[in-house]
């Protein structure tokens, strides 16, 4: 069963597998899709994923509206913050790491205020607690998963981080730090020609290195999700909120 939301601002599909439970969900699983797609991107994942009875998953909408921003073209595609795409492609390009990071992240600050209002919305709307909800993503939508991972002032039952890159990179394991031992499921494709292989490789590394509780789900693709990743995303949300 899907039906349409407004929360914080944002117009947020709701999907929830077990309709006979209308009272309102035990768990919350937020998914953020990636720039330059439709709002509604990830939902098709739905019909791959397994969650623990009561479960709800929730697809918000970035705020920024490629089509007013860029032209016609983009009409109905959304993203999370505006980025440079031909600047990160070249880096990707160039094999110049951090600076695809940067150039990847710039912008990422507006979305702060935006993703931390949703999720106190989740927690009074739903009557949930923030220790009952999973935050994550894919491209985009998986850097501004774990930037409110690291910037939220709850701890959040887990991360979901499909095919992104590092925030704040130099700071990055001193902040994953003070979450304490956060859990986190990461995926990347190892020809991926968007966002670089090596450097989800590299905040694997720190985010083990912070005490985390990290699952890595490398695979032999480009940019995407394939089923194995699903597989191992049920996986983790069966064990977190089980």
């Amino acid at each position: 069963m899907t039906e349409e939301l407004q929360l914080a601002g944002l117009k947020v599909h709701a999907v929830r597998p077990d309709a006979a439970h209308a009272r309102g969900p035990l768990s919350v699983v937020v998914l953020l899709h990636g720039f330059a797609v439709p709002g509604t991107d990830l939902i098709s994942a739905t019909n791959e994923l397994a969650v623990p009875p009561n479960t709800w998953l929730l697809f918000p909408e970035g705020p920024f509206d490629l089509g007013a921003a860029w032209g016609e073209n983009l009409l109905g595609t959304r993203g999370w913050w505006e980025t440079s795409a031909g600047r990160l492609h070249l880096a990707r390009l160039t094999g110049q790491v951090r600076l695809a990071e940067q150039y990847a992240n710039e912008g990422i600050e507006s979305v702060r205020p935006v993703m931390a209002s949703l999720l106190g919305e989740i927690q009074s709307k739903f009557d949930v607690t923030s220790e009952r909800i999973v935050i994550g993503g894919f491209s985009q939508g998986a850097i501004a998963s774990l930037d409110t991972v690291l910037h939220y002032n709850r701890k959040l039952a887990g991360l979901i981080f499909m095919s992104g890159t590092s925030v704040e990179p130099d700071t990055l394991e001193r902040m994953a730090l003070r979450k304490g031992q956060m859990r986190a499921l990461l995926s990347h494709g190892r020809l991926d020609p968007i966002l670089p292989y090596a450097a989800a490789e590299s905040l694997c590394a720190q985010l083990t290195a912070a005490q985390w509780d990290v699952t890595w789900v490398p695979f032999d693709g480009t940019h995407s999700i394939p089923e194995e990743v699903l597989q191992a995303v049920s996986n983790a949300l069966l064990r977190w909120l089980s």
